[in-house]
């Protein structure tokens, strides 16, 4: 579940207000409720979201990801792990 809402926020534009990020993602978190998970695991899957977004955050400052990844995005290794699959 943590990832549909790391998923929301990474779709939410930096420049939109966080009120209305926060609103997008109690959105998200409302069908947990009405599966009456209890408040407790709720928050633990927005904190855990919240945690992984702010560490592709601080991957993109650093260079190491960026946050939203292009088609070619580490092609070479990709295409180096398909050739280890097949000669396997």
């Amino acid at each position: 579940m943590s990832t549909t809402v790391v998923r929301v926020l990474l779709n939410c534009s930096p420049e939109l207000p966080w009120a209305n990020v926060r609103e997008k993602v109690e959105q998200m978190v409302l069908p947990l409720q009405y599966s009456r998970y209890d408040q407790k695991f709720r928050n633990e899957v927005v904190d855990s979201a919240l945690k992984a977004y702010k560490a592709r955050q601080e991957a993109e400052m650093k260079g190491e990801r960026p946050m939203h990844r292009p088609k070619g995005w580490k092609k070479d290794e990709q295409a180096e792990k398909s050739r280890k699959k097949e000669s396997w």
